[in-house]
């Protein structure tokens, strides 16, 4: 519970300074700072960026894992398999 306050006055403190994407993507690395691998959760677009970045390069990728948290490339992967894609134009 007193967690969960100290990231809600983080929270309200960044909104000052950061709106939209940028402000949910900061909130998203706070809340899963101190989780474990298996309890770590991803928005849809927190996946969306993740994946952009995946497939603009893998090594940077795999730099900026060290650095923020970042969904796996499994996770990646399994989002992939979950995505139809057709022939012709998307």
């Amino acid at each position: 519970m007193k967690d969960t306050m100290k990231l809600l006055r983080i929270g309200r403190s960044i909104a000052e300074f950061v709106t939209g994407p940028k402000y949910d993507f900061i909130m998203s690395q706070i809340i899963n700072a101190n989780r474990n691998s298996a309890a770590k959760r991803w928005s849809i677009k927190d996946k969306s960026l993740a994946l952009s970045l995946y497939h603009s390069s893998p090594k940077t990728y795999k730099l900026l894992r060290n650095v923020l948290d970042l969904p796996s490339p499994q996770t990646l992967r399994r989002v992939m398999r979950n995505v139809a894609i057709y022939p012709g134009f998307n």
